[in-house]
């Protein structure tokens, strides 16, 4: 129930806790603006979090010619606490998650070489453990760099030609 910016029931938040700390995927939405907003993107969300597959994306030489890793790299904000978040994601070709992780970091858009360099590592450490260190790598960054922002953290992998990084920019147009 409620909007964005509401105080959620203790009962709810007691419940994401309990999630977070077995690690059990979920997805937090209002019923609120289902119908216009939420609804499809929602839906896909939690058909993934599920372990389903909801489409599969074909016909890309890229995606196809050496079935990559996918790495999704966003930061998300709480402006009163005065902290960001740092999440990333890793997925298949099919968009299938395969690892995720989260910390907190200082609040702003910036992805410092700090930040950059422990997703890294952990990527590194997921791409032995799974056996997948002969994947070529894409990672879509939300949003744009910034002019105090490296890519030299991303040299650690070792992929010089098999490291594709993306920034995806939704404003003015995506």
């Amino acid at each position: 129930e409620g909007s964005h910016g509401e105080a959620v029931d203790n009962d709810i938040l007691n419940l994401i806790q309990s999630l977070e700390e077995r690690g059990i995927p979920f997805q937090i939405f209002s019923y609120k603006n289902w119908s216009n907003f939420s609804a499809y993107s929602i839906c896909s969300s939690v058909c993934l979090k599920a372990g389903g597959l909801p489409f599969s994306v074909s016909g890309s030489e890229v995606i196809e010619s050496n079935t990559p890793i996918i790495v999704g790299l966003d930061k998300s904000h709480n402006r009163d606490k005065k902290i960001s978040t740092f999440s990333m994601v890793i997925l298949n070709s099919d968009g299938v998650i395969l690892h995720k992780d989260k910390w907190f970091t200082q609040l702003d858009e910036t992805f410092r070489d700090e930040d950059t360099d422990k997703a890294v590592k952990i990527l590194r450490n997921f791409l032995i453990e799974a056996r997948l260190e002969d994947r070529s790598i894409i990672v879509l960054r939300d949003g744009r760099m910034f002019k105090n922002e490296s890519l030299e953290p991303w040299k650690n992998l070792n992929k010089k030609n098999n490291l594709t990084y993306l920034e995806i920019v939704k404003n003015p147009a995506p």
